[in-house]
């Protein structure tokens, strides 16, 4: 079951890169609009694979640990990984912001803290549970 889940959150980053690699491919001219639909679909795999649920890359990071450590111990540490990769992008976010001013920056990191606080309390109510029937 793990795997199946595992193999799924892979599928949405491979199918941006696999978009781009068939478009570089087929189109020889690098027009502005094929260098657009590269560049968009190679940042959002990028933007996808961040280690924060429910990111695939936090559901890869989920699943990899709960197939190692179990499932209480991998909502733990996703949870941790998740909190410290949105201060790093934070800090990162607010240096761009001073030097390149574009608001999609706030947007997106908005986002993202919107992404770990539901993740927070979904790790708190989850935390209860285990609690509870221990």
């Amino acid at each position: 079951m793990a795997i199946k889940k595992l193999v799924i959150a892979f599928a949405g980053p491979l199918v941006n890169c696999f978009i781009a690699i068939i478009v570089l491919a087929f189109y020889k001219r690098a027009s502005l609009q094929i260098q657009t639909i590269v560049y968009a679909n190679l940042l959002l795999a990028i933007f996808n694979l961040l280690p924060i649920y429910p990111l695939d890359g936090g559901r890869i990071l989920q699943e990899i640990i709960h197939m190692i450590k179990g499932k209480e111990k991998a909502y733990e540490v996703v949870n941790y990984i998740a909190k410290v990769t949105t201060i790093i992008l934070t800090i990162v976010t607010s240096i761009l912001i001073l030097y390149i001013h574009n608001i999609a920056f706030v947007i997106i990191l908005s986002y993202l803290w919107y992404l770990v606080i539901k993740n927070e309390q979904n790790y708190q109510m989850k935390k209860r549970i285990y609690e509870l029937l221990n």
